[in-house]
């Protein structure tokens, strides 16, 4: 009986790990750091180097003759950086796995200061010449997928007068392992969802999603997406093929929406779900929210066709803190 039972339980654990066609892991613990790839301290990503100090006016200090402020003569400035140490290079390592089924892995860092060049067991996988805004790492062809550790090295230069105000030092975001079983996926960034028209009765809706246009010529892809509301109730359903470039678009309705605004801030839930010859390759979820923006001369900026005034401030980057 124990025997039947284990055989029972295994098998719902296969059909249970090859049905999750779309896996996403943070890493956040189990990283190493160093200044010199010779001394390495235990860190958490997201991580900025440089917010320990010592402070030092050294960091940002410049001779120069600001000429806004009519000054013909160079002298000493400091203060522009914080006088923390963000100059110089830094280096990260960590491992992670990829479990047996999954053929496919990408790397997306939300952040890393700066000219970030990423290597998976101990080759080059990508490189992103700039210290703001996120990129992706397809690390499909370096990894090993049976379930052993592969290593993850960062190597980052920060250089002086690189940055006028505080940059910080390290991958200051959260870095992300999106896993699928099939080698074709959903772009990570390809989803674009769009409210069209808002009347009483309903809302009119837009939603597109990307592949890889080589694809197509290896199998026949659909796109089906499903929208559920707050309780979790399918409201929408729709199933769309990729034209030839590998991109899909369907027009979508809701009945009765609840609108997003500040005040109201109502969202629902978008599946996308990849499918070859039927079957699930790949999904995503995304909570999307229904309302129009426009902006014009003579009414200024409308939400969901009302008035209102932008309010906010001019918040610099903060980094990791």
């Amino acid at each position: 009986m124990k025997k039947i039972l284990l055989t029972v339980v295994s098998a719902l654990i296969a059909v249970a790990s090859v049905a999750q066609s779309h896996r996403e892991v943070t890493l956040g613990e189990g990283w190493q750091f160093s200044r010199d790839k010779i001394s390495w301290q235990e860190v958490t990503v997201p991580h900025d180097w440089a917010i320990d100090g010592p402070f030092d006016k050294k960091w940002d200090l410049q001779v120069v003759a600001i000429k806004e402020n009519g000054e013909d003569v160079a002298t000493e400035k400091s203060g522009r950086s914080g006088a923390l140490p963000w100059i110089g290079k830094g280096f990260y390592k960590t491992t992670f796995t990829v479990p047996q089924g999954y053929s496919s892995a990408k790397l997306i860092f939300d952040g890393a200061m700066a000219d970030p060049y990423v290597y998976v067991n101990g080759r080059l996988a990508g490189h992103w010449a700039y210290g703001y805004n996120a990129f992706i790492v397809d690390v499909t062809p370096y990894m090993k997928n049976d379930g052993s550790a592969n290593i993850l090295e960062v190597s980052l230069e920060n250089k002086e007068e690189s940055n006028r105000w505080y940059p910080g030092g390290g991958i200051y975001r959260p870095v992300k392992l999106v896993m699928t079983r099939d080698q074709i996926a959903l772009d990570p960034w390809g989803l674009y969802f769009q409210t069209l028209e808002i009347n009483k009765d309903k809302a009119c809706l837009r939603v597109e999603h990307q592949i890889d246009e080589d694809a197509i010529l290896n199998g026949n892809y659909e796109l089906l997406v499903n929208i559920t509301d707050a309780q979790s109730r399918l409201v929408a359903s729709k199933r769309t093929r990729a034209d030839g470039m590998g991109h899909f678009a369907t027009l979508m309705t809701i009945d009765h929406p609840a609108l997003w605004s500040p005040e109201e801030p109502n969202q629902y839930q978008l599946f996308a779900v990849l499918l070859r010859d039927g079957e699930e390759v790949d999904r995503q979820t995304q909570k999307v929210g229904i309302r129009t923006v426009s902006f014009s001369r003579e009414r200024g900026f409308q939400l969901n066709g009302q008035g209102r005034k932008i309010k906010g401030v001019c918040l610099h980057h903060v980094l990791g803190p």
